[in-house]
Parts: C-alpha cells; structure tokens; sequence
C-alpha cells in the first residue's frame, strides 16, 4: 500500500514538473515560479520514484522466501514477529546477508516456523 502511495506521489511530482514548464512559456512569463514548481516536482518525482523501487525490490525479496521449507506451501503463513529489531535467535543467515526487515513466520499447513 505504502509502495503505491510512492508511486502516486511520483505522478504528482511528474505533472507539478510539467506545470512549472508551461509557467516558463512566453505565455504567462513567471520564469522563477514556474521554475521553482518544476524543480520541486521534479526533486518529488525523483524521490519518490527512488522509494517505490525499494519498497517493490523489498517486497520481491520477502517474496523469494514465503514458501514453507517443510510443506512447499505459498504464502500460507502466521507472522509472528517483525524486524529490523530484536533479531531472533539463532538466525545467522539473516545477519550475513545483512537484512534490515525481516519476519519470523509459522506455517498454517504443517506449522513449520522459518525467517523471510
């Protein structure tokens, strides 16, 4: 949700940008609004561009590890608890791979308990 929120935060930026372009024109001669407006919608459309590709790149990560190592089940999971702190137990993998959100997870079908 908070991904697509970004991307139309971006779309925003992007006609905010094509509205200060216009007030450039000869037409309504404000060069320093229509300036600032662009820049600024431009610097939105950016960071926020910037945002949705990490929350979708995060997202696919997860994404990579929600099937049961037990059952093979897809998606069929309890969280039990979230991160980026306290780590679990005994997780070393996910401190090798350096990960900053991760979630402890039980599976509904078998009941396995693995880390996304």
């Amino acid at each position: 949700m908070e991904a697509h929120l970004w991307l139309v935060s971006c779309f925003l930026g992007i006609v905010a940008a094509a509205a200060g372009v216009e007030l450039m024109s000869p037409e309504y001669r404000q060069h320093a609004m229509g300036l600032a407006l662009m820049a600024g919608g431009f610097i939105l459309a950016l960071f926020s561009w910037g945002r949705y590709r990490a929350l979708l790149e995060l997202a696919e990560r997860l994404g990579e590890h929600a099937q049961c190592p037990a059952c093979g089940a897809y998606g069929r999971f309890a969280v039990l608890s979230a991160g980026p702190q306290p780590m679990p137990e005994n997780e070393a993998e996910i401190v090798e791979r350096g990960a900053e959100v991760w979630l402890h997870v039980r599976c509904h079908r078998c009941g396995e308990r693995w880390t996304l």
